[in-house]
């Protein structure tokens, strides 16, 4: 038996009043995240083996730059969407939920930043040097 009124039911609402717009991203960054995961692992791997003299060309390849770029983008999108499943289920309190999120949001944001701009200091000063 179902509970849901009938306009409920065709704008697919749950018992939240949302959507699955949330559920769906996490699964889609979820998703990318396999290959991803496999790319960092090879290059991992591949990073332990090369010579020393090799490393500055293999570390400024284009594959290795815009792969570390899509992981640490996807990576954080798809935490910053867990954490806030996780603060808006579980904290009441509404100031304490925002100063939460924001708190989440503003680590999310620094992070990523500081991630993107030591992935372009170091393809800038091999490149240069």
């Amino acid at each position: 038996m179902d509970m849901r009124t009938p306009l409920a039911k065709v704008k697919n609402l749950g018992s939240a009043k949302n959507g699955t717009g949330d559920f769906l991203k996490q699964t889609v960054t979820a998703i990318f995240m396999v290959p991803l995961l496999i790319w960092f692992v090879v290059v991992t791997i591949l990073f332990i083996k090369k010579d020393i003299a090799e490393l500055p060309w293999f570390i400024t390849s284009p594959y290795i730059i815009i792969g570390a770029i899509l992981f640490i983008l996807n990576a954080f999108y798809h935490a910053a969407l867990g954490l806030k499943m996780v603060i808006t289920d579980y904290i009441q309190c509404y100031a304490l939920r925002s100063a939460a999120l924001l708190i989440m949001y503003a680590t999310i944001i620094t992070t990523v930043v500081a991630g993107l701009v030591a992935v372009f200091s170091v393809y800038i000063l091999l490149r240069i040097g």
